[in-house]
């Protein structure tokens, strides 16, 4: 059963905190000792915690753990999230040690791009396993990053799926859930014009004015986005490596779109990009950011302006 906390008084808005991930051990010292001081003068007894466990999932032949992108598993040996199971059943054991927060559950995320159901299945299982013999432990995050369609060739499992797989096991818990990029990734676009294509060692080469500065998936962990022409093609599409011209050779926004023949000037659109695009854009090489248009049935309007080379020098002194 859950157990209900103090609400937070009104000079924050009474707003309660509902759950805080704690990822490590220290981690939940750290609340405990710096954190909560401040709650507590705010009249908080206690913190909701969820402590997030960092386990391998969904191994098969040849290491794929869980179809996912290497760059976005939280799951596994290598990554810094969470606790692995052996400690975090130890910290269930002894919360007494953590006397200003309440740990009402687990937080359970083995990665964004999530391909296979069977692993967040095994995940779920072994939460429930280390949570069992704590009565008051019925809260499970199993977390999120139901997997996007990029490029709309991708098989990729529907939430529907993982609900029909989870809700057998899932009676009696209390279940929260991060979609994640799903929400909003197929919303958004990248739309950029063709500075100059150029034939080098019989690759082509399309120069385009967006870069690595306003989408940095391909170049920060080998993300792949569609490209496509903005006008209807009327010639045969063929491969064509699509750069930004940043002075970078990972400035790379597709190794391998397929495009028809482009004239400077020409207009094309990297899609998928509503999830982790404008949110992870940058300023590197002097470069200003473009404006956000949001489009509303055939209306559309600014969202945020333009940046301008006094926006980037307004913080200098």
């Amino acid at each position: 059963m859950r157990r209900d906390l103090p609400r937070l008084p009104g000079t924050l808005n009474d707003v309660a905190i509902d759950a805080i991930a704690a990822r490590v051990k220290e981690e939940l010292g750290r609340r405990a000792s710096r954190e909560t001081g401040g709650a507590l003068e705010h009249g908080m007894r206690r913190y909701n915690s969820l402590v997030g466990i960092n386990a391998i999932f969904g191994e098969r032949e040849g290491g794929d753990h869980a179809h996912r992108v290497a760059h976005l598993e939280t799951g596994d040996a290598g990554a810094k999230f969470g606790i692995e199971p052996g400690a975090l059943a130890d910290i269930l054991e002894h919360r007494e040690a953590y006397p200003h927060l309440f740990i009402a559950g687990i937080h359970v995320h083995i990665g964004s791009q999530l391909m296979r159901i069977d692993a967040t299945l095994d995940a779920v299982r072994l939460a429930q396993q280390l949570a069992d013999p704590h009565s008051d432990v019925r809260t499970l995050n199993i977390g999120g990053g139901f997997p996007v369609r990029y490029g709309g060739n991708e098989n990729v499992p529907e939430p529907g799926e993982f609900a029909e797989a989870l809700k057998p096991v899932l009676d009696g818990w209390h279940i929260m859930i991060e979609p994640g990029r799903a929400i909003v990734a197929d919303a958004g676009l990248l739309l950029a014009s063709v500075l100059y294509v150029k034939e080098q060692y019989e690759r082509r080469f399309v120069i385009i004015d967006a870069s690595m500065t306003e989408l940095l998936r391909p170049a920060l962990y080998g993300a792949e986005h569609p490209i496509i022409p903005v006008r209807e093609p009327v010639d045969e599409m063929v491969p064509a490596m699509v750069v930004g011209p940043v002075c970078e050779s990972t400035d790379v926004l597709s190794a391998s779109a397929l495009l028809p023949p482009l004239d400077a000037g020409d207009r094309v659109a990297v899609l998928d990009v509503g999830a982790y695009g404008m949110v992870m854009a940058s300023n590197y090489n002097m470069r200003l950011r473009p404006p956000e248009v949001l489009v509303e049935g055939r209306q559309w309007r600014v969202v945020r302006r333009r940046e301008t080379l006094d926006d980037l020098l307004r913080l200098e002194q």
